[in-house]
C-alpha cells in the first residue's frame, strides 16, 4: 500500500501542472455559475423547478465534458512514460506493475474529484444561498454522478493507454470512444429505430452499452423520474423495476464497465509479452463483457416478469373466479360515445385539438408534435387495446414522449374515449 500511496502522491503532483483539469474546473465553474443566475433570476427564487432544471442542466454539461477529460487523461498514463522512456524507471523501483497502474489509476481519480467538486462549488453555494437546506445537500449528489461516470471513462482510457503501442495512438483511439459515447451512439441508434421498430426492453438492454446513457439516465431517475425526460428505455426500467431497481440495476452496470476495463488493463499490463496490442480488439474486448452483463439484466427483466406471472397464477389458485384478478382489455365502447366526446374536449383536445388533428394550443411547445388522431391510414392499424394502454400508462413506454398517463380515467371512461378516437379517425 505505501508502493501505491506514493504513486498517488506523484500523479498529484503531476496534476498540479495539468492544463486540461484546469481547463475542465473552469469550464464546469463559468457556465455553472450562469446557469445557476440565469435560473435563480427567471424564478425570482430557487423553486423546485428551476432547481430541478439547474441541476440537470449542471449534469448534462458534465456528461459531455467530464468523459472527455478523464479518458484523455487516463489514455496517458502508460503510454506517455513509454514514449518518454521513463517507464523501465518506474518498474525498476520496489513496485509490482499492479501497484503503479493501481496507484496511477487512483492518483488520476482523486485529482478528477477535487476538479468536479472545484467545478460544481460556485453553482452550489448560488444554489445554497436560495434554496433550502435539503436542497442543497440535494445537490451534492450530482458531482458524484459525474464522478462515477469518470471512474467508468477513466478506467476504459487505462486500457487503452496499456494496449496502444504510442500515446498518440492512444490518444486517437481515446477521442473515438469518447466521440461514440457520447454523440455517435444516439446518432445510428435513433436512425436504426427510424428503420426498425424495437421493443422497450431491447431498448433497455441497449441502454447499458453506452455508460453515458446509463448516467444520465440515473441521474433524471435521481433528480426527477419524469417518463417525458426518460424516455422509452429509461421509462421502461422505472416502470418495471421502480425507481429505486432501475436505479440499482444501472449503478450494478456501471461498476461492471469500472471493473472490466481495469481488471483487463491490469491483466494486460502483468503480462510481459501481451499478445493484445491492438486498442481496437482491448476496447471491443471490454465492451463485450458489458454486453453480457446488458444480456444478464435484460434476462432478469424477463424472469421477473415471469416471476410475477407465476406467483399471480399461485395466488389466485385458492381463490374463487369471482375474486382472480383480470388483465384490462381495453375495447371501444360506443355506447358511450357521448361521454368520450366530453372527456375528449377536456383530456385530450388541450394537446390533440378539437377535431384530433395535433393542433391543439399546447401543441405548439411540443417536440414531436401530437399525434393526429384524424389520420385513419395510421389510427386503424392500432389495437383498441393498445391505444387504451397509451392512455392508461402514457406514451412513453411506447416511444411518444409527450403523451402524458392518466392513471386517473376509469376503464369505461377510457374505453369510451377510445370510441371517440375511432370516430375522429374515419
Amino acid at each position: 500500500m505505501s508502493a501505491i500511496s506514493t504513486i498517488v502522491r506523484k500523479e498529484l503532483l503531476d496534476a498540479k501542472s495539468n492544463r486540461w483539469l484546469y481547463l475542465y474546473a473552469g469550464v464546469v465553474a463559468l457556465l455553472g455559475g450562469v446557469i445557476a443566475e440565469t435560473g435563480i433570476h427567471a424564478g425570482g427564487a430557487i423553486s423546485l423547478q428551476v432547481f430541478g432544471r439547474t441541476t440537470a442542466t449542471l449534469v448534462n454539461l458534465c456528461l459531455f465534458l467530464a468523459p472527455l477529460v478523464a479518458i484523455t487523461l487516463g489514455t496517458g498514463t502508460i503510454s506517455s512514460e513509454r514514449d518518454q522512456g521513463t517507464l523501465e524507471q518506474l518498474l525498476a523501483q520496489p513496485i509490482t506493475r499492479s501497484e503503479l497502474l493501481l496507484g496511477k489509476y487512483l492518483g488520476l481519480w482523486t485529482a478528477l474529484f477535487l476538479a468536479t467538486l472545484i467545478g460544481f462549488a460556485p453553482a452550489g453555494i448560488m444554489i445554497g444561498l436560495h434554496a433550502s437546506l435539503s436542497e442543497a445537500f440535494h445537490f451534492l449528489l450530482y458531482p458524484m454522478l459525474s464522478q462515477l461516470l469518470i471512474s467508468v471513462m477513466l478506467s476504459i482510457g487505462i486500457l487503452i493507454s496499456v494496449r496502444a503501442k504510442s500515446r498518440a495512438q492512444a490518444n486517437a483511439v481515446g477521442i473515438a470512444v469518447w466521440f461514440i459515447f457520447v454523440l455517435a451512439y444516439d446518432i445510428l441508434l435513433l436512425g436504426s429505430l427510424s428503420i426498425i421498430s424495437l421493443p422497450a426492453n431491447a431498448l433497455a438492454g441497449m441502454l447499458f452499452l453506452n455508460p453515458v446513457d446509463a448516467s444520465r439516465i440515473l441521474s433524471i431517475i435521481t433528480l426527477e423520474p419524469d417518463l417525458y425526460v426518460l424516455g422509452p428505455a429509461g421509462a421502461y426500467l422505472v416502470d418495471t423495476f421502480s425507481s429505486t431497481g432501475a436505479a440499482l440495476m444501472i449503478l450494478i452496470s456501471l461498476a461492471m464497465w469500472i471493473i472490466a476495463p481495469l481488471w483487463l488493463a491490469l491483466r494486460s499490463f502483468n503480462l510481459k509479452k501481451s499478445t493484445m496490442t491492438n486498442p481496437k480488439r482491448a476496447f471491443f474486448f471490454s465492451f463485450a463483457k458489458s454486453a453480457a452483463v446488458c444480456t444478464l439484466i435484460v434476462s432478469l427483466a424477463s424472469c421477473g416478469d415471469s416471476k410475477k406471472s407465476d406467483d399471480s397464477e399461485n395466488d389466485d389458485a385458492g381463490k374463487s373466479s369471482s375474486e382472480i384478478a383480470v388483465p384490462v382489455v381495453f375495447k371501444a365502447d360506443v355506447a358511450n360515445l357521448e361521454k368520450g366526446k366530453a372527456l375528449y374536449q377536456t383530456t385530450c383536445a388541450p394537446c390533440h385539438g378539437k377535431e384530433g388533428k395535433g393542433d391543439g394550443p399546447g401543441a405548439a411547445n411540443l417536440n414531436p408534435k401530437p399525434r393526429d388522431h384524424s389520420n385513419g391510414a395510421y389510427m386503424n392499424k392500432l389495437t383498441d387495446d393498445h391505444i387504451g394502454n397509451v392512455i392508461r400508462k402514457g406514451g412513453a413506454i411506447f416511444g411518444y414522449p409527450n403523451m402524458p398517463s392518466q392513471p386517473q380515467l376509469k376503464d369505461d371512461e377510457i374505453n369510451a374515449l377510445i370510441a371517440q378516437v375511432r370516430t375522429l379517425a374515419k
